[in-house]
């Protein structure tokens, strides 16, 4: 069985790129869902305990934080990670949401 793709360009660009990467982007968000469920279940390379948490915010807070500044912490490290696996892969396979 074969299957012919046809583009009109440069108006079909977007479609032609997304068809062209498709399984390129599969594999970006494959990579940051497996990530994500490592980081869910293992903490995979994330702080291990609240102190530690609480001394790496107070460098970001420049004094004492809070309980809620130590949460915040946290939850920025860990969207931090995932966006730079994002990023990371993006680079890695030559894409940008720049190009759509």
């Amino acid at each position: 069985m074969k299957s012919v793709l046809e583009f009109d360009l440069p108006d079909d660009k977007y479609q032609f790129e997304a068809a062209l990467n498709g399984i390129e982007w599969k594999d970006i968000v494959s990579t940051v869902l497996d990530d994500g469920r490592d980081i869910a279940k293992y903490g995979a390379g994330l702080i291990t305990n609240y102190n530690e948490a609480k001394s790496l915010a107070s460098i970001d807070y420049m004094q004492p934080p809070t309980d809620d500044q130590v949460i915040e912490y946290v939850q920025i490290t860990i969207v931090q990670k995932l966006l730079d696996k994002i990023y990371s892969n993006l680079d890695e396979k030559g894409l940008s949401f720049d190009e759509l």
